[in-house]
């Protein structure tokens, strides 16, 4: 992307941490990911590894990114429930297991 523009990589990624310039449309994170669904680390991990998640757009590096707009389909797909107890969002799958694990005792 830096060869596109005619900016050295290092500039590039400068400025784009420091808010100086914006990359559109938004790329996401698995830390977005984790603000945006309440997840943890390691359950983005699982979610990535069992396909739940989308496959990623993209790699910087190891870290995988989505565009935002792939991580909103993926999002109206998808019945996700607000579980209280958890802080996090879980899809209809997830929260059945949920219930039978920790509600049917």
């Amino acid at each position: 992307m830096a060869a596109a523009l005619g900016a050295p990589v290092a500039r590039l990624r400068r400025q784009l941490v420091e808010g100086h310039s914006e990359l559109t449309p938004r790329r996401l994170i698995p830390s977005d990911l984790r603000s945006r669904y309440g997840w943890t680390p390691s359950a983005i991990s699982q979610y990535r590894r069992k396909g739940t998640l989308p496959a990623a757009d993209g790699l910087e590096g190891s870290r995988a990114w989505w565009w935002e707009a792939t991580v909103n389909n993926w999002e109206n797909t998808r019945e996700l429930h607000w579980l209280e107890c958890a802080h996090a969002f879980v899809a209809a799958a997830g929260l059945k297991e949920h219930r039978t694990r920790v509600h049917a005792r």
